[in-house]
């Protein structure tokens, strides 16, 4: 928080951002009752109401999304990393026992199929 700010509310970044924020949202609401009044003014008289409700829900979500300002930029963390990474790899193999010279057959427990 900077100093004046109210507890709470995020610092201001100034008379001008605000201004744009402000005739955004005011602009996002007016176009919002624009779309509603022609889904009004378009729908059966039956399905009015419907369809009317479900466009003034599916714009509030997609609103929300709007005002919070999607960006596709990535978060950078500028603080250094609180651990020491040190990548090792340990690797703990055995080694078979050499066999001895002439077993060629292989292991006793492998037999041909039979027909």
């Amino acid at each position: 928080m900077t100093a004046g700010s109210p507890a709470g509310e995020p610092p201001s970044r100034g008379k001008r951002a605000d201004a744009q924020r402000n005739r955004r949202t005011v602009l996002d609401v007016l176009f919002g009752i624009g779309s509603l009044s022609m889904i009004w003014s378009a729908a059966p008289a039956g399905g009015r109401a419907a369809a009317t409700g479900l466009a003034a829900l599916m714009w509030a979500l997609a609103s929300m999304f709007a005002q919070r300002g999607l960006t596709l930029r990535p978060v950078v963390h500028n603080h250094p990393p609180q651990y020491q990474f040190n990548p090792a790899l340990h690797l703990h193999a055995t080694i078979p026992a050499p066999t001895p010279a002439g077993d060629d057959l292989g292991p006793d427990n492998v037999h041909p199929l039979q027909r």
